[in-house]
């Protein structure tokens, strides 16, 4: 088995998860804030979404949705390939317009980007040197495939604890 493949099963089982974590919370839900300094869950299915967006159109040679779908205008937000939350200050991070509906709209529009992205990565592919649109330096795509599945295993992780905080995950009787 491949690593595309093995990524892409893992990708629809978090895919799940996250679709689980949406079911009953409400857009309040998503801006709350478990302490001062800490990101909400919407901003940070945001910034998954929008990272995964960034990296499978870099890895596909496709336009970013962000732009070309023009999610970022639900999002109340410029039309920047730049923007993906990495570096945001908490102002920034409390002033982005979410949605349970954009939220999962733009996540599903991604996911349907991505699925096929993966399932075309050759070995060879991910063993070819492009400049990367993070670092502006050379990089194997095999690494940036690697550093997207470490920040969303971060975030999904990050997403599952603030839901369980919120809401609980109603699997326990009461």
């Amino acid at each position: 088995m491949d690593a595309p493949t093995i990524i892409k099963e893992r990708l629809e089982a978090y895919g799940m998860r996250l679709r689980e974590v949406m079911e009953d919370v409400t857009d309040e839900d998503l801006m709350f804030q478990p302490g001062p300094n800490d990101n909400p869950m919407g901003w940070l299915i945001w910034h998954m979404t929008r990272f995964e967006d960034r990296t499978f159109s870099f890895l596909g040679g496709t336009p970013e949705l962000w732009i070309e779908g023009k999610w970022h205008e639900r999002f109340g937000m410029e039309p920047d390939a730049e923007c993906t939350g990495v570096g945001f200050t908490l102002e920034q991070v409390l002033a982005l317009e979410v949605s349970k509906d954009a939220l999962m709209g733009y996540f599903e529009a991604v996911r349907e980007q991505t699925l096929p992205c993966l399932s075309g990565l050759s070995a060879a592919d991910l063993d070819r040197e492009e400049i990367d649109f993070y670092t502006k330096k050379p990089i194997k795509l095999g690494l940036v495939l690697g550093r997207f599945l470490g920040d969303h295993l971060s975030h999904i992780g990050q997403i599952c604890y603030l839901r369980g905080h919120i809401a609980g995950w109603g699997r326990y009787p009461a």
